[in-house]
């Protein structure tokens, strides 16, 4: 082992034991002064203490006082207490005596100032021997790793100096060992490493496989109305029509204005009149198929009060209950559209009208309804009574007899009148008015609206007699299979159709609807 090493093993040993011969004397002069110290806590006469008795200056005043009596002893014998010297005296041994008093008191200060400096004294040496303990401990491993390392480089030294003697025998012999021979030639690989080809293709099955099984466990997952089918198999009704979801980057027919877009029920704001203006549209094509289906829904004759409701809001309802009553009045016939959606009110935000004036007027006890009807002007046979001022109590009103009398007053001046109501699962003022329409169309959001949640507004519908005409499947992509053919095909019929035809008017189409409805 290395001199320094040891002479440091030394310092840190010597170190060590002085440390720890100071804290155990610190110890023990605590102890000392401890007991000391209790005993001058416990002790009711300080005179008793030794460390008070035993004091110089205590033993000086207390002589002092002793000769003090003596001589007060003696006066006593001649004079009474009242003779001057005897008073003198007895001033003399109080001041003695408050010095006295005063000492001892300095004397039990002094074992306290004592032992709390010798507690501090022994918790300063025991961290110090706790730090030295700590270096000793850290030395000593650190000259175990040492040793370690020392065997390791003689181990090494010897493996070396071994290696080159072996490697001088055998320059100096000059001649390859016999008992060295080739088993196999060694051979160069042409391909190295995984096939990756193979692998490559295995990912990509594998990759496709779980695709798939992804789309069909989405697919049967998914528990909404996308498709005429989904809504024959799981809600019974027929459907009257498919409305395509708006996009405004689908390609502009012949003869389309580019800035006019109809929304097929996203609750835009003012995005619901775009049919009047744009008729060539596969948007307005698909109401005009709500129209026609609405209107040979009832036999006899064509229904005359229309709910349009749906199972949850932002469906599309109050664009729908627009565009049909806009549908409906371009056949020529006097429509009105009333908004009992007195929760929340837009019907006169999509015809630019003030809301100061509607239904909750007539219900509240204003009879004049010729004052509460409002017109369009593009259209001057649409006819539209707004909410008015929205109620806190709208149940009750649409409940009352007087919204039955509205409509059946309103019934004889109009050919049809469409109701636009609150969703049904949300309240129940669809299901109070469905009592009083003809008839109500469910309008359902394809791809977002719950089977669960639809077929629960059917039935609450159903459970208060309400006649459903069918469902609206609402913001359908035209891009899917069912139905891409179809607006591929009508897009491709009015690009090739010549500039100097026209189509057929609103009018007479509906003229036939009704001839075939009265045939019925």
């Amino acid at each position: 082992m290395p001199l320094g090493t040891i002479q440091g093993q030394n310092l840190i040993r010597s170190i060590l034991t002085t440390s720890t011969a100071q804290m155990m004397e610190a110890e023990a002069k605590r102890k000392e002064l401890e007991a000391s110290y209790r005993v001058s806590q416990s002790t009711a006469d300080i005179f008793s203490i030794p460390e008070v008795m035993g004091n110089k200056s205590v033993q000086e005043l207390r002589d002092k006082l002793g000769v003090l009596d003596e001589q007060r002893e003696a006066l006593l014998v001649q004079y009474t207490e009242e003779w001057p010297a005897i008073k003198k005296i007895d001033k003399q041994k109080a001041q003695v005596q408050v010095s006295l008093n005063k000492q001892a008191r300095d004397v039990v200060r002094a074992i306290e100032g004592a032992y709390r400096g010798a507690v501090l004294r022994e918790s300063g040496l025991k961290q110090s021997n706790a730090q030295a303990r700590a270096g000793a401990n850290s030395q000593s491993q650190s000259e175990m790793k040492l040793s370690i390392k020392d065997q390791e480089l003689e181990m090494t030294k010897q493996l070396y100096n071994t290696a080159i003697q072996r490697r001088n025998e055998l320059s100096t012999g000059g001649d390859v060992p016999n008992n060295i021979t080739i088993a196999t030639p060694a051979r160069r690989a042409d391909n190295v490493g995984p096939p990756r080809v193979r692998n490559i293709l295995i990912a990509l099955l594998l990759a496709l496989g779980a695709g798939i099984g992804l789309a069909f466990l989405l697919d049967y997952l998914d528990d909404t109305l996308k498709s005429i089918e989904d809504v024959d198999r799981h809600l019974h009704l027929p459907t009257l029509a498919l409305i395509p979801a708006p996009r405004s980057e689908r390609r502009i027919l012949p003869g389309r204005s580019p800035a006019v877009s109809t929304a097929a029920g996203t609750g835009n704001e003012g995005s619901a009149l775009a049919l009047i203006e744009e008729k060539r549209s596969p948007v307005a094509e698909a109401y005009r198929h709500l129209r026609t289906a609405l209107l040979l829904s009832s036999a006899g004759q064509p229904p005359k009060t229309v709910l349009v409701t749906s199972s949850q809001p932002s469906e599309g309802k109050t664009t729908t209950a627009v565009n049909t009553a806009v549908m409906l009045a371009q056949t020529g016939v006097e429509v009105l559209i009333i908004d009992c959606d007195l929760r929340r009110p837009r019907i006169h935000s999509h015809f630019g009208l003030l809301n100061t004036r509607g239904v909750t007027n007539y219900l509240s006890g204003d009879s004049n309804v010729s004052s509460l009807i409002q017109q369009y002007d593009k259209l001057p046979n649409l006819k539209i009574m707004t909410s008015g001022p929205v109620p806190p109590n709208s149940a009750e009103l649409l409940g009352s007899e007087e919204m039955r009398r509205l409509l059946v007053l309103l019934s004889e001046q109009f050919t049809h009148i469409i109701v636009d109501s609150p969703p049904a699962i949300s309240f129940t003022d669809a299901s109070i008015l469905s009592t009083m329409v003809d008839g109500v169309m469910l309008v359902v959001h394809g791809g977002r609206s719950s089977r669960a949640v639809v077929r629960r507004a059917k039935q609450q519908l159903m459970d208060v007699g309400a006649n459903i005409y069918g469902i609206v499947l609402n913001n359908i992509k035209l891009e899917s299979s069912d139905y891409y053919y179809y607006s591929g095909y009508y897009s491709s019929y009015y690009a090739n159709e010549d500039d100097d035809q026209t189509i057929a008017t609103d009018a007479d189409e509906a003229d036939e609807l009704v001839e075939t409805a009265k045939s019925k």
